[in-house]
């Protein structure tokens, strides 16, 4: 019986092209990889960037019948989106509250909080970055809410 192999030519062109493939793929997965790495990166600075110009104090803040009244003040050079508001007392609650604060500008909140005292009250400002809202670290703390 005659049993012949495979040609050094097809063998050697076969081990080219799966190493050529696998090379191929490899590439296509690491940049993909490093795509997503880089936009992660610039959406984080774009955030810290954009937040850097935040500066918002929480001017006032009384309970009046069951409501939260309090003021924030935008005295950065970007407008707030929002306000993450946390409240710490008897009941103790979270809340996004979805009012734009332009530049200059005093807004009034009031909030409905029930009965029950209430010890402090923490703000956040939300921008937007492109599409997306962001929270940013700069929070605002106000002590000794009295009625109004």
């Amino acid at each position: 019986m005659n049993k012949r192999g495979m040609s050094n030519l097809i063998a050697t062109s076969l081990i080219i092209m799966i190493t050529a493939f696998i090379g191929t793929m490899l590439l296509i997965w690491v940049t993909g990889f490093v795509k997503a790495q880089q936009y992660q990166a610039l959406s984080t600075t774009i955030k810290s960037m954009d937040c850097g110009k935040i500066n918002y104090k929480l001017r006032a803040a009384c309970l009046q019948d069951e409501n939260l009244t309090f003021l924030i003040d935008n005295l950065g050079t970007k407008e707030i989106e929002g306000i993450r508001l946390r409240i710490f007392g008897d009941d103790t609650l979270s809340q996004m509250l979805d009012s734009k604060i332009k530049m200059a500008e005093i807004q009034r909140f009031s909030i409905e909080y029930g009965t029950g005292n209430i010890d402090h009250i923490e703000t956040l400002p939300v921008i937007k970055v492109g599409n997306k809202d962001y929270t940013c670290n700069q929070k605002e703390t106000f002590f000794n809410i009295k009625p109004c």
